[in-house]
């Protein structure tokens, strides 16, 4: 697969546990946490996730999770027709191609306090 590093796993000594880095709030703010890495874009190599945001000019943005592959469309059916082609054209073999893409739509929300 293009475009995705696989995660490099050290096991620990025997009769150890490995280390936890604590972190504080400000280095953890805005980062995505995941209890699997190997589940960050792409779940079992057959699914790739996009998130989906809606474009301040109108229409959405897409971004796959772990890949460089970035779209958007006007409408949500242009954008679904946009990623499965951006999607083909990202992996050129069909073979390799996952087989469900899913959009997990976002949006942010500002309240007043």
């Amino acid at each position: 697969m293009r475009g995705q590093a696989k995660p490099i796993r050290i096991p620990p000594r025997a009769g150890t546990q490995p280390e936890r880095q604590k972190l504080s709030k400000t280095q953890t703010a805005g980062l995505r946490i995941c209890a699997n890495p190997d589940k960050l874009g792409v779940m079992n190599g057959n699914e790739i996730i996009f998130e989906v945001r809606e474009a301040e000019e109108g229409g959405y943005n897409a971004r796959a999770l772990g890949y460089s592959i970035f779209t958007q469309g006007d409408d949500q059916d242009d954008l679904r027709k946009m990623v499965k082609d951006a999607v083909a054209c990202y992996f050129d073999n069909p073979a390799d191609r996952p087989q469900i893409i899913r959009l997990h739509y976002v949006r942010d929300e500002v309240l007043t306090a």
